[in-house]
């Protein structure tokens, strides 16, 4: 057993050991219990979810020497008890045992064999190198052969949507009505591809996509069976990159265990696995949130020598940044995120969603799934990175930060004398000074605004539909005051670019050249 990996060699034997699925092995079990196993099923599902274990621990079951005796002391009329203490109290007398009561119970001759794969009433194909009707035909024939040493012939068809068109049709049949001692699996993770009438004369399980706090709790129980101590940091970091698979995190720790090192950490985690924690992402963030491009282009160079995958990071960023979209929209979502990250981690992602706006955080997410997809355009993968990141912090409005927002060593960067004293700058524009208005003019902008607006799409096509929101509240022969409900709008429009665009259209459609400034509405 030593030579196998750690997902063949932890494979779970009884249903109690499986970790999440609970609504099938539930179902299943009571299923067991009362005699009412289904001559076919449907497992379906992601990978690595558990599908083929689940599969072959029913197959066990089904043939488990306990499952005869508790069948038949649950098909005892509960009537007949209730008016006979006497059959209650033999009832109760043959209850002795308590692994007697296990399904499956691992120890009698037919669960043996099936933990050592002997077993000649488990008959497992593959349907992605077995799918032409000539193998549907041979299962057909063998099909009417009983159990040697079980109650039930088990067929398990793993990719069951990869069988052919015509071997479906063969396969229909006997599906419909098989003999009494066989009992068909089909596991897949594509039930679309299921013709209906396939799927209409099975018994459904849809399995879920497995959490991180699942994989991780299943992740410490192996390390523990291997005596491993590794950081619980590690495990977090591992069962979030798994992806909802048990199979791909128990294949990543075993990676990580290969080392050969009895207490393993975080970074020779990240190390030997080729991942970025949220430790090393939030660095990069801290960049972005600094506006400091020569940062992130120097942190992003020094990850490239050490041989990280650009794929790789941006997997890791986008996630890093969903997290802090739903920290900034709502407490019952900043809460969900807290429980899935350490203490620590959380404090300094909370600290960095205050100095970004939602609608920018979800611009970086769109920007950087954009460079994702073009990393094979540019000689260098890291280019498209790089075009992304100037892009993005290019056009990017300064943000308003409070005082103890610049105190945080996070936002201290070189030019922090030069960011302040333009925000003040900023400040002071957006406050209006005693002006005189003039109601013809606001008159006027406000009867021509939707042509205004119309005037500005072809040059900013999302700048036109934040104009959609604002209203011209104050004009005079010089000036133009609008007013929004969002801060975000509000720094669009003190960009310089935008702010030209608009004035432009508005000295095109009515004829005035006025400057342009935007405050919130009270």
């Amino acid at each position: 057993m030593d030579h196998l990996v750690l997902y063949r060699k932890y494979r779970p034997q009884t249903f109690a050991e499986i970790v999440g699925q609970e609504h099938v092995v539930k179902t299943l079990q009571n299923s067991l219990a009362q005699n009412k196993i289904a001559h076919a099923y449907l497992l379906a599902g992601p990978r690595g979810s558990g599908k083929t274990t689940i599969a072959r621990i029913l197959s066990k079951s089904a043939n488990c020497a306990n499952l005869s005796r508790i069948q038949e002391m649950n098909s005892v009329d509960k009537l007949s008890v209730r008016r006979s203490p006497r059959l209650a109290e033999a009832i109760g007398e043959a209850q002795v045992g308590e692994g007697e009561q296990d399904v499956p119970c691992n120890s009698c001759a037919n669960c043996l064999e099936f933990n050592a794969g002997r077993s000649l009433d488990l008959i497992e194909i593959d349907a992605a190198s077995n799918r032409g009707i000539d193998e549907i035909k041979n299962l057909r024939e063998n099909v009417r052969f009983g159990p040697s040493s079980g109650r039930y012939k088990v067929y398990l068809i793993d990719e069951a949507h990869m069988l052919t068109k015509e071997a479906f049709n063969a396969f229909l049949k006997t599906l419909e009505e098989p003999p009494a001692h066989a009992i068909f699996i089909l596991a897949t993770t594509e039930a679309h591809r299921l013709p209906a009438t396939i799927i209409s004369r099975t018994q459904r399980f849809d399995f879920k996509r497995l959490s991180a706090p699942e994989l991780e709790h299943r992740l410490k129980i192996v390390s523990n069976k291997e005596n491993i101590q590794i950081e619980p940091e590690a495990l977090r970091l591992i069962a979030h990159e798994a992806d909802g698979s048990a199979r791909d995190a128990e294949g990543m720790l075993g990676q990580v265990i290969a080392i050969g090192e009895n207490k393993i950490t975080l970074d020779q985690t990240e190390e030997v696995l080729g991942l970025f924690s949220n430790r090393k992402i939030k660095e990069f963030v801290g960049f972005l949130a600094a506006q400091d491009s020569v940062g992130a282009l120097t942190w992003l160079h020094k990850t490239v020598e050490h041989g990280y995958d650009v794929n790789q990071f941006l997997k890791s960023l986008n996630h890093y940044l969903r997290k802090m979209m739903l920290v900034s929209l709502s407490p019952d979502l900043a809460l969900k995120i807290k429980n899935e990250l350490a203490e620590e981690d959380y404090k300094i992602m909370a600290s960095q969603v205050q100095k970004f706006s939602t609608p920018f955080v979800v611009s970086l997410i769109s920007g950087f799934s954009e460079a994702k997809k073009k990393l094979d355009y540019y000689p260098l993968p890291q280019m498209a990175v790089e075009v992304a990141l100037i892009n993005l912090l290019s056009y990017r409005p300064t943000p308003t930060i409070d005082s103890n927002l610049v105190e945080d060593s996070a936002i201290k960067i070189s030019n922090d004398k030069l960011l302040i004293s333009k925000q003040i700058q900023n400040s002071n524009v957006s406050k209006p000074v005693a002006i005189s208005p003039d109601s013809n003019t606001l008159d006027l902008i406000q009867s021509k605004w939707a042509e205004i607006i119309k005037e500005v799409q072809p040059h900013n096509h999302s700048l036109s539909g934040f104009l959609l929101g604002m209203k011209p509240k104050e004009a005079t022969a010089s000036s133009l005051i609008l007013t929004t409900k969002y801060s975000f709008h509000r720094d669009r429009l003190s960009d310089l670019k935008n702010k030209k665009i608009i004035e432009d259209a508005v000295h095109k459609v009515v004829g005035l050249r006025l400057v342009l400034s935007c405050v919130l509405e009270k």
